[in-house]
């Protein structure tokens, strides 16, 4: 037979009470004392302050609005209307996505700044295809050389090994040229899908 007591907390000022099940305590404290105190102490730990968002740079903030018109845009061109919605077919799988729900692939990584917006080189993956198993390269490549054909892949990878230092100015007119490509498409297929 169970039995409980019932005892003061032992926070000072606290006039709660805790409840002692088989003679056993749960805590020396009541719930919202424990609570208060295990939140001080976290604070107090200097591994677990809060980290400061990084300030983003103009030139890695123009990289970032040129990726997103050259995604959405790879994707529109490869989609198909379906009423008011628009789906995607995976280049590696073949699944169809929502065009919302769904990646643009690189054949050559993203890092790699010459091919980066390069059309040739994008093509629209799910997310499973692209993130997971990343990109399914041997299947984008086949795919791809079908799609393209053998000569203008080996030109993607020529234009890979070469340098390009983008400033900030042309990713800004790369991204310019794409966001007005990304409009003249909605206004073609009579479709608004991004503000």
């Amino acid at each position: 037979m169970s039995t409980q007591k019932i005892k003061p907390c032992k926070t000072p000022g606290c006039d709660k009470t805790i409840v002692y099940r088989n003679g056993l305590p749960t805590s020396k404290y009541c719930p919202a004392c424990t609570y208060k105190r295990h939140y001080a102490k976290a604070r107090l730990n200097p591994k677990n302050k809060i980290k400061k968002p990084k300030i983003r740079t103009p030139r890695q903030c123009a990289i970032d609005r040129a990726d997103e018109w050259c995604s959405k845009y790879v994707r529109l061109i490869n989609g198909k209307v379906f009423g008011n919605t628009i789906v995607v077919e995976c280049f590696t799988c073949g699944s169809w996505h929502d065009i919302k729900n769904i990646d643009c692939g690189h054949f050559i990584n993203r890092e790699i700044m010459p091919t980066r917006w390069e059309v040739n080189n994008l093509r629209p993956q799910d997310t499973h295809c692209n993130r997971y198993k990343s990109g399914r390269h041997h299947q984008f490549e086949q795919r791809l050389i079908k799609d393209i054909g053998i000569e203008v892949v080996n030109e993607l990878k020529e234009k890979a090994n070469e340098i390009a230092n983008y400033s900030i100015q042309e990713i800004r007119e790369i991204a310019k040229t794409y966001r007005v490509a990304v409009r003249l498409k909605e206004k073609e297929l009579g479709v608004k899908i991004w503000k």
